[in-house]
């Protein structure tokens, strides 16, 4: 036979035949967790709450036992459940305390994140990088380079306002937007030296010699890679010779380099340069993802 005590509407005490009693509580409370923001959106997180007893053990034992019925699930939009473990231990203070943990690990659903984030971003830099493909006569180059750096910066405060203010660790994501955002600065920069030398082309200016021998380094270096089995066969002919040639042709070629020759070679250099960056850079950051997520 059983004996409820107490108010009835919210706590109740309930002794059974056995001699022990059950103190039914029913209560919201609301806790917080430190998140680990380092793979967003592919953070699992784990959070435990503890609850402690009031009175000391030998009054109040708190131990934790299976529902005998099925609780109804509940499906969060955001997040989803991994892990639920629980287990009861004593908390040793002045006296002995009962004490019940739950462990619960979950992660986020990164479909939303994924369409509306983090693929946006790969475009924004692929199309960044396609800003010296653009005629240079149509002097449209810097305004399409600065309203991309405008975007990423926008974008770079959305995504501020999503993460929460942590510094340890911080989401490699972020710091791949801040990567993109600094490529995005230098080549705004470098753009604005390709309209210079345009510029200086127009009017048929001067070209400084220490320039002239950079422009034919970097001529030289792209023929030499272009080059197959030919200089193969040209290997019998002496080194003094060939030195004394390569020298006089350097010499004769520094001389005739013109400012529509320095902004052709400057393009060429910043595309492979920004593009070289832009696929090792997304390599190395879906590769950390890809293995920390793992």
């Amino acid at each position: 036979m059983n004996i409820n005590t107490g108010d009835t509407q919210d706590k109740q005490v309930v002794y059974y035949p056995s001699g022990s009693a059950a103190f039914a509580f029913v209560g919201l409370a609301t806790t917080k967790c430190d998140a680990v923001m380092l793979y967003f959106p592919f953070d699992r997180h784990s959070c435990e709450l503890n609850f402690i007893s009031m009175e000391p053990i030998h009054r109040v034992l708190m131990v934790v036992h299976d529902l005998p019925h099925k609780v109804p699930s509940y499906e969060n939009k955001e997040w989803k459940i991994l892990s639920i473990k629980k287990k009861h231990s004593i908390y040793h203070v002045a006296r002995n305390h009962s004490m019940i943990s739950f462990s619960i690990q979950f992660e986020r659903r990164p479909a939303f994140y994924i369409l509306n984030i983090l693929s946006p971003l790969p475009c924004l830099g692929l199309t960044n990088v396609l800003v010296f493909a653009l005629p240079i006569s149509s002097g449209e180059r810097v305004s399409f380079s600065v309203t991309i750096l405008l975007t990423l910066v926008f974008f770079l405060n959305m995504i501020a306002d999503r993460l929460p203010p942590t510094s340890e660790p911080i989401s490699l994501f972020n710091v791949m937007v801040m990567v993109q955002l600094q490529n995005s600065v230098f080549i705004v920069i470098c753009t604005i030296l390709s309209m210079m030398t345009y510029e200086k082309a127009q009017k048929n200016a001067d070209v400084p010699r220490m320039l002239c021998k950079i422009v034919v380094f970097l001529q030289n270096t792209n023929k030499t890679r272009g080059m197959s089995s030919e200089q193969e066969d040209v290997s019998a002919i002496p080194a003094k010779t060939d030195e004394l040639k390569t020298a006089q042709k350097t010499s004769d070629s520094s001389s005739q380099i013109t400012w529509n020759e320095v902004s052709d070679c400057t393009e060429r250099s910043f595309s492979k340069l920004f593009s070289c960056m832009f696929i090792v850079e997304w390599i190395i950051f879906l590769t950390m993802m890809i293995v920390g997520t793992d």
